[in-house]
């Protein structure tokens, strides 16, 4: 079986990375930003697993970084999204509705809220 990354492992491991890095004048850090865009497509594409060996090394190091352990996973694919048009991973969402867009949106409204 394939190495895989569930979407909860990597949501932990941005909420660790977010822990030890937090955000510095309105930016995150390199390795939550490429994990962030990467939790948004999976949402966007609604898929609960992801192959390691479909990522790029960027990816694969923001994993370790994040201390995302890889598992040997009992379902080889995400349900397909059914012909919905979804760009391929790695495809950049439209200006503004990115997961960092959003990530950047809800820190801002915490920093400016308390």
């Amino acid at each position: 079986m394939a190495a895989m990354v569930t979407m909860m492992e990597l949501e932990a491991g941005i909420n660790r990375l977010l822990r030890a890095q937090p955000v510095v004048a309105g930016e995150l850090a390199a390795a939550v930003r490429v994990l962030a865009e990467l939790y948004g497509q999976m949402i966007y594409r609604r898929q609960a697993l992801l192959a390691l060996a479909e990522l790029t090394p960027e990816l694969r190091a923001a994993l370790g970084a994040a201390g995302v352990a890889e598992q040997e996973a009992l379902v080889l694919e995400a349900p397909a999204v059914g012909g919905d048009g979804a760009p391929p991973l790695g495809a950049r969402p439209k200006a503004g509705q990115g997961a960092l867009d959003i990530i950047k949106k809800m820190v801002s409204s915490k920093t400016t809220a308390g």
